[in-house]
């Protein structure tokens, strides 16, 4: 059985929250809301429910992250290498962000 480790940390004033797509997917009732989640996408699950556990980014990376992302609108989807935030600085406007 494979394990998976969801990390949630404070730092710099932003929540953010770090794990595999099949573990937000079985904790989502259980999490509070983030102001950034980084999901590597491993398996293909819809990932609509993210939207919910953020409040300014959900980025998505791994092998299946351009799958996963497919059912977002194109228009709001962004794709970049890197992603940086600082609590100023962030959207107020849900992103949603496919790492390349």
């Amino acid at each position: 059985m494979k394990k998976s480790v969801l990390y949630s940390i404070h730092l710099d004033g932003l929540d953010i929250a770090v794990g595999t797509i099949t573990l937000f997917f079985a904790m989502q009732h259980k999490l509070k809301e983030h102001n950034v989640i980084a999901v590597r996408c491993d398996e293909m699950i819809d990932a609509s429910f993210l939207t919910s556990l953020s409040i300014n980014a959900v980025l998505f990376y791994g092998e299946k992250a351009a799958e996963v992302t497919q059912g977002f609108e194109k228009e709001k989807l962004i794709t970049i290498n890197k992603y940086a935030a600082t609590l100023g600085k962030l959207s107020a406007e849900m992103e949603t962000v496919l790492l390349a």
